[in-house]
């Protein structure tokens, strides 16, 4: 695996266990037969979608993972701009803690945090 996928499953080992979240990785990588590309354009399929998608006390939260010198394109950067401006919480991360600090924004401010 390349080190960003490897980057993608250790996050995916770790939120499957949390029972506090909804979260999904958007299959929106790789190339495609265009007619294919076109029909996914035409159902809403937009560049720049975030690594990972998912919702926790009500909130969107969105990641972009990287690795190594890999950078986020202007549609990535574009797209977690636009959901954090829509009150989302947004990130580019490159570590799984990383991932996690971008999910602790989402934390509810009516509920006392554990210690």
């Amino acid at each position: 695996m390349k080190p960003e996928e490897q980057l993608q499953a250790a996050v995916a080992d770790l939120l499957r266990w949390r029972r506090d979240l909804w979260w999904t990785h958007p299959a929106n990588e790789g190339v495609r037969h265009p007619a294919v590309a076109q029909k996914l354009k035409r159902l809403g399929m937009r560049p720049g979608a975030p690594d990972i998608l998912g919702v926790r006390n009500g909130r969107l939260f969105a990641v972009e993972l990287k690795a190594g010198r890999n950078t986020a394109s202007e549609a990535q950067r574009q797209c977690l701009e636009d959901i954090a401006r829509f009150g989302g919480a947004a990130g580019i991360a490159r570590t799984p803690e990383e991932v996690m600090r971008i999910i602790a924004q989402t934390e509810d401010p009516h509920v006392e945090p554990t210690p």
